[in-house]
């Protein structure tokens, strides 16, 4: 350019100039840097673009790969809901019999049992109902997983008004 100046300058880097040598102030040597300058720039520019378009493939590469993960997890926990709703199946029916036959045992031959004989009745019906029970957690459990989680911003000081209002008169 024949003008420079910091308006100048302002202006043209604006309009995209990376860099301008003002005409007054041209040597060889200053020429020579710009040109330099200017090559160092362009091939950073096509080292970047080579870099972003690698990334870019890699990214893409392993996003494929964590949506194959993720699919594999997927089939892996159907595969154990199913294992534990078999497990909870095979569990239950027979824990609910022992219970059945055991209640019918202590019911139908209670005046033929001593106390330790009715003493034993009542811990496998108390063990058959722990079975029972923890296999209808697992049941619940498995089935909770299945229902998305819902989340919801509270307010704690509401929460704490409406606990001290429900709760001061028994207090």
């Amino acid at each position: 350019t024949g003008q420079g100046g910091y308006e100048v300058d302002k202006m043209a880097m604006k309009a995209g100039v990376e860099d301008y040598l003002s005409k007054n102030e041209i040597s060889p040597s200053l020429l020579e840097r710009a040109i330099r300058y200017a090559i160092e720039r362009k091939k950073s520019k096509i080292a970047l673009k080579k870099a972003y378009g690698e990334m870019e493939c890699e990214v893409l590469k392993r996003t494929a790969e964590l949506a194959e993960t993720n699919e594999r997890l997927k089939e892996s926990s159907e595969k154990i809901k199913h294992f534990a709703f078999c497990v909870s199946h095979d569990l239950k029916n027979p824990a609910i019999g022992l219970y059945g036959l055991t209640r019918h045992l202590a019911g139908t031959y209670s005046d033929k049992l001593d106390e330790r004989g009715k003493k034993i009745c009542a811990q496998i019906l108390h063990a058959s109902e722990q079975i029972i029970s923890l296999v209808e957690n697992i049941n619940l459990y498995i089935a909770t997983k299945e229902i998305p989680a819902r989340y919801e911003i509270l307010k704690f000081k509401e929460i704490c008004r409406t606990i001290r209002e429900e709760f001061s008169t028994p207090i």
